[in-house]
């Protein structure tokens, strides 16, 4: 997997979690989750991006913990807790592709203003 500077189309969520096989959500699932994350948030994109550019103090990043188990995101939370009530409803709003074994997941992410 490359590292969120050489991916230039998802570039705007990286991955925590250390990309090797030691995580593993890397190799139970057979999915690449920043391209899966990047993608399933991007009809909000621009609206999270408006969330963090618009918070006093000025913010430059927000880290997300999402729970998803089926698709549907349980659980959203988000450091700056200032940019909670702002960034969680959009990205719950948001499907995310099922993965071969049901069960809940937690996905930690940044979000990189620009």
């Amino acid at each position: 997997m490359e590292n969120c500077a050489t991916q230039a189309s998802i570039a705007f969520f990286c991955a925590d979690e250390p990309s090797d096989s030691s995580w593993p959500l890397a190799s139970s699932h057979l999915i690449e989750l920043p391209p899966v994350v990047a993608e399933a948030l991007l009809p909000v994109r621009d609206q999270i991006q408006t969330c963090i550019k618009s918070v006093k103090p000025d913010q430059f990043q927000a880290r997300l913990l999402i729970m998803v188990e089926d698709g549907q995101v349980l659980m959203v939370s988000v450091v700056p807790e200032m940019l909670q009530s702002c960034i969680a409803p959009l990205v719950k709003a948001q499907t995310f592709p099922r993965v071969q074994v049901s069960k809940r997941e937690s996905v930690s992410y940044i979000v990189k203003r620009f």
